[in-house]
C-alpha cells in the first residue's frame, strides 16, 4: 500500500494550510479528490452520488483541516468524513441500481467473449457488493481496493481492529454466498 501522506507530501501542506495559505488548501483537495472520489463511487455505486460525497468531504476538510492536530492521522479523518457523508447520502437517497463499474484487476485480451465474461463478472461482483450490509461493503472496499491496513480501517471507523477483521470476513462470506446464488440461479435459467 503507499502511504499518500508521505506520497504528496501532506504533512507540509497541512502546516502551511492551519497557517492560512489558500493555495496549499486547493493542492491538497485537488490531488485527494481522484482518491476519495473512487472510494465513493465504490461505496454508493452511484456516480452522482459519489460527487456530492466527494464535494461535501471537501467542505468538511476546508472547514475542519484546522482542527486537526495530529496532521499524520490525515488519511484516516479524511477517509472518516468520506466514508460518513456516503453513509448520509446512502440512507437519503435510497439505494438503486448503480450505473458506474467497479473496476477488478483481472487480466484482459483482446478477446470480444473474454471481455464480454469478464464484463459480466464485474457487474455480478458489483451487484454483490450493494447487496452486502453497508458496513461490510466499506470494510471490503477500505482493504481491497483503497489498500488500507485493518488498524487503518478500524481508526477511519471509530472502531476496534477486531471488528473490522470480522466485518471483512462476514462481509466476504456474504458476497461469495450472494455470488454463488446468481451462478446458480443463472445456470437453472440456462438448463
Amino acid at each position: 500500500m503507499i502511504d499518500m501522506n508521505k506520497e504528496i507530501n501532506v504533512l507540509p501542506l497541512i502546516t502551511k494550510i492551519q497557517k492560512g495559505d489558500r493555495q496549499a488548501l486547493e493542492s491538497l483537495c485537488r490531488s485527494w479528490y481522484p482518491r476519495v472520489y473512487r472510494y465513493a463511487l465504490r461505496f454508493t455505486g452511484d456516480e452522482e452520488m459519489a460527487k456530492e460525497a466527494s464535494q461535501l468531504t471537501f467542505i468538511s476538510v476546508t472547514k475542519g483541516i484546522n482542527n486537526l492536530r495530529d496532521p499524520s492521522s490525515y488519511t484516516p479523518w479524511l477517509f472518516r468524513i468520506v466514508a460518513n457523508h456516503c453513509r448520509n447520502l446512502h440512507k437519503s437517497k435510497r439505494y438503486h441500481e448503480p450505473e458506474e463499474v467497479l473496476h477488478l484487476t483481472m487480466q484482459t485480451n483482446n478477446n470480444p467473449h473474454r471481455q464480454m465474461e469478464r464484463n459480466e463478472r464485474i457487474a455480478q461482483v458489483k451487484k454483490a457488493l450493494m447487496k452486502i450490509p453497508a458496513e461490510q461493503r466499506e470494510v471490503i472496499i477500505m482493504k481491497e481496493y483503497e489498500g488500507l491496513k485493518f488498524r487503518e480501517i478500524a481508526a477511519i471507523l471509530e472502531t476496534s481492529e477486531n471488528t473490522v477483521k470480522s466485518r471483512m470476513y462476514y462481509g466476504l462470506n456474504a458476497l461469495k454466498k450472494t455470488l454463488t446464488v446468481n451462478k446458480d440461479k443463472i445456470y437453472n435459467e440456462a438448463s
